[in-house]
């Protein structure tokens, strides 16, 4: 984190872990997200054949939910909140 830090960068973190390195059958992942996903969700994927077959499902469920998929930029940045939002 220093040396990223001495270079001018950040380091970010996931809030949902697929755990697709374990090759759980996409099934698994596509459940894991539609029942823990929620608004600023920072999701870990690795490219696993796991991953690469639960991709459609998760992007499904996240729609599902009501919820919009964004890069890392786009989800943490201060223009995502709406004036309503902040107290």
């Amino acid at each position: 984190m220093e040396i990223a830090a001495a270079l001018g960068l950040k380091t970010v973190l996931w809030t949902l872990d697929t755990v697709d390195w374990r090759n759980p059958a996409p099934e698994a992942v596509v459940a894991k997200i539609s029942a823990k996903a929620e608004p600023g969700t920072l999701v870990l994927m690795h490219p696993t054949a796991s991953s690469s077959r639960a991709l459609k499902g998760m992007i499904r469920a996240v729609k599902a939910k009501g919820l919009k998929l964004g890069t890392v930029s786009e989800t943490l940045s201060a223009e995502r909140l709406l004036p309503s939002d902040v107290e």
